[in-house]
């Protein structure tokens, strides 16, 4: 990437077979900008997500942010490798990654390997990576609010997911992305 350049990439994955994404991203020019995030619905009848991100930030006064969410039921697999790389003369980066999985059930299974490299002295630079079920007060909130238990869990799914929806910078296209998610996870709660 060029002095300046900005780049805005999301993906989502709704039950893969089995899918692979390699993103190499090198910042060479100073403050450019670049925004990747994904969004992984694994069930029961799929089987193996793996993602592998490489961040090299190689100008001063970059930006990159990494926001990647699975959400795992059955028995399915998420892999998920992170790396920022910050090179000496790349002074005032920020560098953020966040890879976060929901798991619905005890069978799905969640990787995460988060990296930070770096060399510079003057950076922002944070990684992180979590794994867990519904948050169960706030299902007994939704629940105690006359909300079904169904609908309860579809929204704290959306929830969930949102952080990397509002990555999508074209609002057209994040509530197009929002609606579709929203039908799947209405539609794998009926089965």
């Amino acid at each position: 990437m060029e002095e300046g350049a900005k780049l805005n990439y999301f993906s989502l994955n709704l039950n893969p077979k089995a899918s692979r994404s390699e993103i190499e991203v090198h910042m060479s020019g100073r403050n450019s900008a670049v925004s990747i995030s994904n969004i992984c619905f694994i069930n029961k009848d799929n089987h193996n997500n793996d993602e592998n991100i490489l961040i090299n930030h190689l100008a001063p006064e970059c930006v990159s942010r990494q926001v990647l969410k699975s959400v795992l039921a059955g028995d399915c697999n998420s892999l998920v490798r992170g790396k920022i790389f910050v090179d000496a003369k790349a002074q005032k980066t920020d560098g953020y990654q966040s890879s976060r999985s929901l798991l619905l059930d005890n069978d799905g299974k969640f990787y995460c390997k988060p990296e930070l490299e770096i060399y510079a002295d003057d950076v922002a630079c944070s990684h992180g990576s979590t794994s867990g079920s519904l948050d169960q007060d706030s299902l007994f909130y939704l629940l105690s609010r006359g909300v079904s238990k169904k609908e309860s869990e579809q929204i704290l799914i959306m929830a969930f997911v949102s952080e990397a929806l509002e990555e999508i910078e074209n609002s057209d296209l994040r509530e197009t992305v929002s609606e579709i998610l929203s039908n799947r996870v209405k539609s794998s709660s009926n089965e």
